[in-house]
């Protein structure tokens, strides 16, 4: 059994292991990509509310890769850095950086408004979209994405953290789940794997 171990803030943020990505099944040796390619292997979609109120869904990406990213706005590490990751690949694609989104998808709706994403996301790229989740849908949603979050006690303040998945989610220009990319995969990786998408 693998499993993906991330430290964020002190907890231990476990991310997809691969026997649940392919149900027992192992993906293929000679895979052009350095991420994991899970075309045919995964059919998750979603229809969620952006920071505008505008439903959303992989079709409206159609013609550029999209990459969903899970994660909540008072992550202290992993999601700035996913973050600001894209924001290097997209500087190292030049002219091609604008034909792929980025969109971060809230594993806490409940402290993470749409304004309160839009001014978070505006630090790092305006273009990245903030897609917002109804609490009773999230769980459902991370089903279909075989992805993991828990929400951790809160502190004496109230504050408290979000333990999750650390993958990243690319939907190629057919608006079809592609790759899923681990977090330690490097900037060149994203290119690389970017680049035979566009």
């Amino acid at each position: 059994m693998v499993v993906a171990i991330v430290a964020c803030a002190g907890f231990v943020t476990l991310g997809i292991a691969a026997y649940l990505l392919f149900d027992g099944r192992t993906p293929a040796p000679q895979s052009r990509y350095r991420g994991i390619d899970v075309l045919g292997q995964m059919q998750a979609s979603f229809r969620l509310v952006d920071t505008t109120g505008r439903i959303r869904t992989p079709a409206d990406f159609r013609g550029k890769p999209l990459v969903v990213y899970f994660g909540f706005l008072n992550c202290p590490d992993v999601c700035p850095t996913f973050l600001n990751k894209m924001k290097a690949v997209k500087a190292a694609l030049a002219s091609d950086g604008d034909v792929f989104q980025v969109a971060l998808v809230t594993l806490d709706p409940r402290r993470d408004t749409p304004e309160a994403m839009r001014d978070y996301l505006a630090v790092f790229d305006p273009a990245y979209v903030g897609l917002i989740p109804h609490p009773g849908e999230l769980d459902a949603l991370l089903v279909r994405f075989k992805a993991f979050a828990q929400t951790g006690a809160p502190d004496a303040t109230g504050n408290y953290t979000v333990d999750h998945t650390t993958f990243g989610y690319v939907f190629d220009k057919e608006a079809r789940l592609r790759l899923l990319m681990p977090h330690e995969l490097t900037v060149d990786d994203w290119v690389r794997d970017l680049r035979q998408l566009l």
